[in-house]
């Protein structure tokens, strides 16, 4: 199935608007604790995997540690984190979690470093079998949030 079918699948089996919804924080165990988020972006917290958890969490988190302004809403099915002019999306899948951008040059120098991570022209898809490289995903994060046109 494609993503956008994927989305379509999440949409409808957690009852969520095509569109965009309104904008939120963090959830009271992903970050600081006690900032409500909205219940659609709260639903999609909760819909993670057990066997993603922990990843879906450490990503969330370095979001939020680098931009810890950011705002979020579900967008195109998945939470995507606001701040400055750029965003960056998080999503899971059966066997991961990924991190989503607008464009393949926010993910060039990461692709060189890791030839072995799969993705798409801007997005990477982390195994939970496989260590998450933290550090690295912080340039991605970075990048995507201070240079959105340089995609």
């Amino acid at each position: 199935m494609c993503v956008i079918g994927q989305v379509a699948v999440f949409q409808r089996r957690f009852n969520l608007p095509v569109k965009s919804l309104s904008l939120a924080s963090l959830p009271p165990d992903n970050g600081k604790p006690g900032v409500a988020v909205n219940a659609d972006v709260q639903r999609f917290f909760d819909a993670v995997p057990e066997a993603s958890k922990s990843y879906f969490k450490q990503m969330h988190a370095l979001v939020m540690e680098l931009y810890p302004e950011a705002t979020s809403a579900i967008s195109y099915g998945i939470p995507i984190y606001k701040a400055k002019s750029g965003w960056v999306g998080l999503g899971f899948w059966k066997d991961g979690v990924s991190i989503y951008t607008n464009g393949p040059g926010h993910l060039a120098e990461f692709k060189a470093k890791h030839p072995k991570i799969k993705g798409g022209k801007g997005s990477l898809n982390f195994k939970n079998s496989e260590p998450l490289p933290l550090a690295d995903l912080k340039l991605i994060i970075v990048h995507a949030i201070e240079h959105p046109k340089d995609a």
